[in-house]
């Protein structure tokens, strides 16, 4: 079944980093990978609505940003206190990256609810930049009511790259984003490292979750490796 074909109305999260000391890529190749996950959306889920939530250590320039804001339905730059308090910490890429995606996701939502921008959508994905949808993608696949959905739990975790959950919910996981942030200051506290698969996995109860197989994305990681197919 195209994803096209089915009536859910999506709103797609896409979290990015285009300018980071993070990762083999430079700028320009983010830039464009970029452009390849927005394209991608557009694609395999007709009329999805889309947020490029971008994090990127400077700022982009004045081209980039009108190149991508036409590209998307809101473009947002964020910046959260937990991340000036990682400034010093001896961190992980993974934990930088988690910590980063976790803000970023808590601030928008919470930005979402109030302003109520997610309501027309019945379900919110969650989609990491750079990665692509594929022609294993269904919007049937993540159509469950009141329930989350994620790739089946690996080592306890659950994939981050793609997730999503009934805009029902939207409150609920404004709240569970919070209490992950919570765990991260923990954390970073007591200099242990974070990792966004394991809270998803942790702070999300098995009756509110479906887990499926495959999610119907490829991409490479930040570094330099095999392409995913997840």
């Amino acid at each position: 079944m195209d994803a096209q074909g089915s009536r859910v109305k999506a709103a797609f999260l896409v979290t990015s980093a285009i300018r980071t000391d993070l990762g083999s890529y430079d700028a320009a190749t983010r830039l464009h990978q970029t452009f390849a996950t927005i394209a991608s959306i557009r694609q395999r889920v007709r009329g999805a609505q889309i947020a490029l939530l971008e994090l990127s250590a400077t700022a982009l320039d004045e081209e980039w940003i009108d190149q991508l804001s036409a590209r998307v339905d809101w473009f947002v730059t964020l910046s959260h206190p937990l991340l000036d308090d990682m400034r010093g910490l001896s961190c992980s890429p993974r934990t930088i990256k988690s910590v980063t995606e976790l803000a970023c996701l808590h601030l928008f939502l919470g930005h979402a609810a109030q302003a109520n921008l997610l309501a027309d959508a019945d379900r919110v994905f969650k989609l990491s930049g750079r990665y692509v949808l594929t022609e294993d993608f269904e919007l049937a696949h993540f159509d469950a009511p009141g329930r989350y959905v994620f790739k089946h739990a690996h080592a306890l975790q659950h994939s981050p790259r793609l997730w999503s959950f009934d805009s029902a919910l939207l409150g609920d996981a404004h709240s569970r984003l919070g209490k992950m942030l919570a765990d991260c200051t923990d954390a970073l506290a007591g200099h242990a490292q974070v990792d966004i698969g394991v809270m998803l996995q942790r702070h999300v109860p098995a009756d509110l979750k479906r887990t499926i197989a495959m999610l119907g994305l490829q991409g490479y990681p930040g570094s330099l490796g095999e392409l995913i197919i997840d």
